[in-house]
């Protein structure tokens, strides 16, 4: 095995991270970065949810994943009516001990519908459905996770274990503020609470976007940094316009049909520019086929390009003339940068692409929802070759800086600091309370009059503690004191007064609590 230059050894790295039917942008961010880490001489693998949470023999059928796979393996483990059992009539004390059984032997699905059976007097359980599904799964992937330097979460539901797990340093692999996957309305309430808890959650968070670390910066209180995603910039290539020989200009959308992807009002402003236009716009939509507002809508009609291989959609990039990127917000999406590394001149809301595109330099930028204003950008880039072929040219040169290389190097660096210690914010600010004392010092860290200690160890009645960042974190294991002398931890003295009023931090348990 080779190891990364300037690395002194390869890293363990495991990622966390649920089984993915379909191809999406972020999950294939994160198997390519799993890939190219093992490329380097890390070791790396993937722990996933059981086996009957997909279908298959793989998680991940459209990517080809090299490195190791650890799942539980629990299908056809599951408890249904050949069983003769009628769960809402098990007797509430016998529920432990069934649990354990049933969780051993018939895996999660049994167990989860024991749980929800056991109350049957409750009229609406699809909420809260979301703690049993997710608590099983997080325990199921706990167990089969492997030993680790760096442990990393990929979405919110996988930081949970990833944390709880003790295996590695916790990190994050942000992608988006992914409360914003979730409506307000009461069967997703608790997606959208246990996702904002994971971002509170005390990991070392990596943002994909200068926008996702804003708001975590501006929601938590971290400083964390970030490296963004990439394309595979050969699959992008400028090519001549069909515009060029029928005079028709082509129009270009990525389609989902979750309101902050804001299809919707792609809809409404391509209906505000056809009525200026008339019939010189072709619109073509490929992705997910939106419930009602489909192809033949009352507003916008347009050609509908299902399932497209990844040749086609390059060719239908790079054949159209204008591409419009409607989301409300974004963490670095890939449509966007697609589309330019296509030499094709972009319209694209501003949050989430600020890295990249740039307002009348290489992009057109819009406000969120602001319909008029895309349906303006349009009908000018629709009308004005010259400025169309200056953003599909800066848009090229743009494209072309964000190769995988160079975001796998950036992403790898930046673990290496984190496994060294070198790290210069702190992932217990997340979950501050935010509340203050009179001297403006949080209620979660010691008080003034305490504050000049100098950091490091102390005994407090038969206990070790080390008192860093204004707490005190219980040194539970013997064998970790070399290692907390190692990164320069002295022994201070503090007294037993002193002790007790320095507020209560989270232990160090495992080598990977030592930030």
């Amino acid at each position: 095995m080779s190891v990364p230059t300037g690395i002194a050894a390869a890293m363990k790295i495991n990622f966390v991270m649920p089984p993915i039917a379909s191809i999406s942008g972020g999950p294939l961010a994160i198997l390519e970065y799993a890939n190219r880490f093992l490329e380097a001489g890390h070791v790396v693998s993937i722990t996933t949810y059981p086996d009957t949470n997909w279908s298959g023999d793989n998680p991940y059928p459209w990517f080809k994943f090299k490195g190791e796979l650890h799942y539980k393996r629990l299908r056809g483990l599951q408890l249904g009516p050949e069983q003769g059992l009628d769960l809402s009539k098990i007797d509430r004390s016998d529920l432990q001990r069934l649990s354990d059984a049933i969780s051993i032997t018939l895996g999660p699905s049994a167990l989860r519908e024991l749980v929800l059976s056991s109350s049957a007097n409750v009229p609406n359980k699809m909420a809260l459905s979301t703690v049993v599904d997710e608590a099983l799964n997080w325990l199921y992937t706990m167990e089969v996770m492997p030993d680790c330097d760096i442990n990393i979460a990929t979405f919110w539901s996988t930081a949970f274990p990833v944390y709880f797990s003790g295996k590695g340093k916790p990190v994050f692999f942000m992608q988006h503020l992914e409360e914003v996957f979730y409506p307000i309305q009461n069967d997703l309430l608790l997606n959208k609470i246990l996702a904002r808890s994971a971002y509170s959650l005390p990991l070392f968070k990596i943002a994909n976007s200068s926008w996702l670390r804003d708001q975590i910066k501006l929601r938590y209180g971290q400083n964390v940094p970030f490296s963004t995603n990439a394309i595979e910039i050969g699959d992008f290539n400028p090519r001549p316009k069909t515009s060029e020989t029928d005079g028709v200009i082509r129009l270009v959308t990525y389609a989902r049909p979750e309101d902050w992807k804001g299809f919707a009002d792609a809809v409404a402003a391509v209906s505000q520019a056809r009525s200026r236009l008339g019939g010189k716009l072709q619109w073509n939509v490929f992705g997910y086929k939106h419930p009602v507002l489909t192809e033949q809508n009352a507003y916008a009609p347009y050609v509908y390009h299902p399932k497209l291989s990844f040749a086609a959609l390059a060719d239908l990039y790079a054949t159209s003339d204008i591409a419009l990127c409607p989301s409300w917000y974004e963490s670095f999406p890939l449509p966007p940068l697609e589309a330019m590394a296509s030499g094709t001149a972009t319209i694209t809301t501003g949050a989430g692409t600020e890295d990249y595109a740039f307002d009348g330099d290489n992009a057109w930028v819009v406000g969120s929802r602001d319909t008029t204003a895309m349906a303006d950008a349009i009908c000018r880039l629709a009308t004005d070759p010259s400025l169309r072929s200056k953003l599909a040219t800066n848009g090229r040169k743009t494209a072309e800086r964000y190769t995988w290389s160079r975001a796998a190097s950036e992403r790898e660096a930046l673990l290496l600091d984190i496994h060294e210690g070198r790290i210069a914010y702190n992932p217990n600010q997340g979950i501050s309370a935010g509340l203050a004392d009179v001297n403006g010092i949080a209620f979660e860290r010691a008080p003034l009059d305490i504050t000049d200690h100098r950091e490091g160890l102390y005994w407090n009645h038969g206990a070790l503690f080390l008192f860093k960042d204004g707490v005190r974190h219980h040194v539970t294991e013997g064998d970790l004191i070399p290692l907390l002398i190692e990164r320069g931890y002295g022994y201070v003295d503090v007294s037993d007064l002193d002790a007790i009023r320095i507020p209560a931090g989270r232990p160090i348990c495992t080598p990977s609590d030592i930030h």
